[in-house]
This record gives structure tokens, C-alpha cells and sequence, in this order.
């Protein structure tokens, strides 16, 4: 800011002993307004410089952001990959044990209708052998005399001779 001309008056002036006193503080003033008008185009400067440092600041942070949400994206996205093919993977192992248990079902039950057969089987085998045995029971007691026994010698050589009947009837 350039002095007013009061101020200019007002101010005593420096002695220098030179014959052009006079112009010297014309010479004052001017540099002092070149120094005034100097340090506001520094000003300006200065103050240009600021806003395209922050022009850039801004430009990098906006940069740095981007980059920072295009990482995160992509970590995202490998980490639903990552997911969804572990997932694909166990249901891949799910469906594979799913198929070897009705698997193993469809065995077991064709086993346990055949042993459901068997017994069966097995079970009129033994009607039929019980019944065959007491018929051929019967038909022994018809065939065979009922002695009294008079000695006990005797009864056991009836009990041998029972059971060779038994013997040769069983085959």
C-alpha cells in the first residue's frame, strides 16, 4: 500500500548532504511503490502456486482414491470367486456322497429284500421239516409194535433200534 500525501509530508526527510536531496525521496517513493507492487505479484504468485498445489493435492487424492476403490473392488470380487468356487467345490463333494449313500441305500435295500427272501425261505423249510417230521414220526409209531419193555436191557436195545430207524429214515 503506497503512503498517502499527508503521510509523504509529515514523515522528516534524510539529510544525505548531496546537492539532489530533493529527488532522492521522489527516488524512495517509487522504489518503495516497485517493492510494494513486487511483493503483491509474489502475493499473486504465491497465491497461485497454492491453489495449483492444491489443484494437484486434489487431483492425487482423487487419483489415490480411485485406485484404492478399484483394489478394493478387485479384492471383491477374488474374494466371491473364491467363495462361489468353494462353494461349487462342496456342493460338488455334497452331491458325490449324496450319490454313494443311495447308492449304498439301494444296495442295502436289495440285500435286506434278499434276506427278507431267504428267511422266508428258511421259515416254510421249517414248517415243511416239522411237518415231515412228525409225519414220519407217525408213521414210525404205525410201523413200529409197542412192545411193553420187560427188562431194562431190553428197553435199550429198543432205544437202538429207534434210533437206527431215525438213521435210515433221515436219509
Amino acid at each position: 500500500m503506497a503512503p498517502s500525501a499527508s503521510t509523504a509530508k509529515s514523515r522528516p526527510r534524510k539529510s544525505t548532504n548531496t546537492v539532489l536531496d530533493d529527488s532522492g525521496s521522489d527516488d524512495d517513493y517509487q522504489a518503495y511503490n516497485l517493492r510494494l507492487q513486487e511483493a503483491s505479484a509474489a502475493r499473486a504468485r504465491l497465491k497461485k502456486a497454492r491453489e495449483e498445489r492444491d489443484k494437484k493435492r486434489k487431483a492425487l487424492l482423487s487419483a489415490y482414491q480411485d485406485a484404492l476403490t478399484s483394489i478394493q473392488d478387485r479384492v471383491r470380487k477374488s474374494v466371491s470367486k473364491y467363495h462361489d468356487l468353494h462353494s461349487a467345490m462342496h456342493i460338488s463333494r455334497l452331491l458325490r456322497l449324496k450319490e454313494a449313500v443311495e447308492a449304498s441305500d439301494q444296495k442295502q435295500t436289495a440285500i435286506a429284500k434278499k434276506l427278507a427272501d431267504v428267511q422266508r425261505i428258511m421259515s416254510n423249510h421249517s414248517i415243511q421239516l416239522c411237518a415231515l417230521y412228525e409225519g414220519r414220526q407217525k408213521d414210525l409209531a404205525t410201523m413200529l409194535p409197542h412192545a411193553k419193555p420187560e427188562k431194562p436191557a431190553e428197553d435199550g436195545a429198543a432205544a437202538a433200534a429207534t434210533s437206527e430207524v431215525d438213521r435210515s429214515s433221515g436219509q
